[in-house]
């Protein structure tokens, strides 16, 4: 008479369980999205064609004073020619624009008697390029911000599930508790790794895995796009924004791993 209530509240602690860890592969499976997309910003910045010579990145870039060359993803420096420009007067300067100038113009009807003529062949062509790279930098600046916030708001529920997993776990003394306490350890890890602490102390050595565009497209100009850094800014540029977010991926599949093995029961998994 005594293991109906027995069993009975074990099926509720299996049950909860299994609640549990349906709420936490949701929240991992966000996460997972939020970095996939971060990622995908950092291959947008290096393999779109031409994204250096959009307009959006030119403002950005001349606001920060960051000023790139252009062509710069094709690793192409024209310091040369800037550095020629400024040593140049300023007369003759303005003497080249001004005569620069009227040879891109169209040219007038009046003097050929025809339509006026259309502009170069090759402008036409970099339009849907130009649209490629604006449409890019827009979507950046709307997927990145939400990619962050939400980013860590899973970062924490999944803190938050992982320890009600381990009290249903010690208290039901179902499935492996080392197993749940490992996963629990390791999503604090992963918690810490999301936070953007800068934001939070104004600057930090460590900061999040998760970063803005306008981070991304100034720090990718500082270390290429005519700039010359040396080899410690390189390893950091790489660092942040390829082996942390890479790092944050491995322990976000570590925390899955783990939690997952603390319920690899055949009387948790049966419904």
């Amino acid at each position: 008479m005594e293991l109906a209530p027995t069993t009975t509240s074990d099926n509720q602690y299996r049950r909860a369980l299994r609640s549990l860890r349906a709420a936490r592969r949701w929240f991992s499976a966000l996460l997972f999205l939020m970095l996939l997309i971060d990622l995908g910003a950092i291959a947008t910045v290096w393999t779109l064609p031409q994204f250096a010579d959009s307009p959006s990145v030119r403002a950005l870039l001349a606001d920060r004073g960051r000023a790139g060359a252009p062509n710069a993803l094709r690793r192409v420096w024209r310091g040369r020619g800037a550095a020629a420009t400024a040593s140049a007067p300023a007369g003759e300067s303005a003497d080249a624009n001004a005569a620069a100038a009227p040879a891109a113009a169209t040219m007038p009807a009046a003097m050929s008697g025809a339509a006026p003529t259309t502009m170069p062949a090759s402008a036409p062509a970099s339009r849907p390029a130009e649209s490629r790279t604006e449409l890019a930098f827009t979507l950046m600046s709307l997927a990145m911000p939400f990619a962050l916030s939400l980013g860590v708001v899973c970062a924490i529920l999944i803190v938050a599930m992982q320890v009600l997993m381990l009290l249903t776990v010690l208290v039901g003394k179902i499935g492996d508790a080392g197993s749940m306490a490992s996963a629990l350890a390791w999503s604090l890890v992963l918690a810490a790794v999301m936070v953007p602490w800068k934001f939070a102390f104004g600057s930090a050595i460590v900061p999040g895995a998760l970063f803005l565009r306008n981070e991304l497209i100034t720090a990718t100009a500082s270390v290429t796009w005519g700039a010359h850094p040396d080899w410690a800014d390189q390893v950091w540029y790489w660092t942040r924004f390829g082996a942390y977010p890479v790092a944050a991926l491995l322990v976000w599949l570590l925390v899955s791993v783990k939690s997952s093995a603390g319920v690899r029961q055949p009387s948790i998994r049966a419904d």
